[in-house]
C-alpha cells in the first residue's frame, strides 16, 4: 500500500483519532469505544496512521497504547507553508464583498 499523510488524514474517522489522541494516549480498546465500528475496524486506521508516522504503539502488557506523533504533521504544515507562499500570504476572502478575480 503507497500512502503518504495527506492520504491518512484524508479520512474523517481517522482525523478523529487524531483529534482524540492529540488529548491522551489510549489503548485500543478504549479508542475503539468510541467509534461505531468494530475494534478491527479502528485497528486497521491506526495502522494507516502508524504506517505515515502520525501514531506509535506502544505495548504495555496486554494492552496496545496508541500515542499521536505530532512531528509527523510538519509535513501538511510545511505544505501549506508553501501554498501561503506562492498565494502571497492566507487571505480570508469569506469576509469580502466582491467575489474572488481569477
Amino acid at each position: 500500500m503507497n500512502i503518504d499523510v495527506f492520504d491518512a488524514i484524508a479520512h474523517p474517522t481517522r482525523r478523529e483519532i487524531l483529534e482524540i489522541l492529540s488529548h491522551q494516549s489510549l489503548a485500543l480498546h478504549t479508542l475503539s469505544e468510541k467509534f461505531p465500528m468494530t475494534r478491527v475496524a479502528v485497528a486497521k486506521h491506526l495502522k494507516i496512521l502508524e504506517a505515515v508516522g502520525l501514531v506509535t504503539e506502544t505495548p504495555i502488557g496486554s494492552e496496545h497504547f496508541y500515542n499521536i506523533q505530532p512531528n509527523a504533521l510538519q509535513t501538511i504544515r510545511s505544505w501549506l507553508d508553501h501554498i501561503e507562499q506562492l498565494n502571497g500570504g492566507y487571505h480570508d476572502q469569506s469576509s469580502d464583498s466582491d467575489p474572488p478575480k481569477p
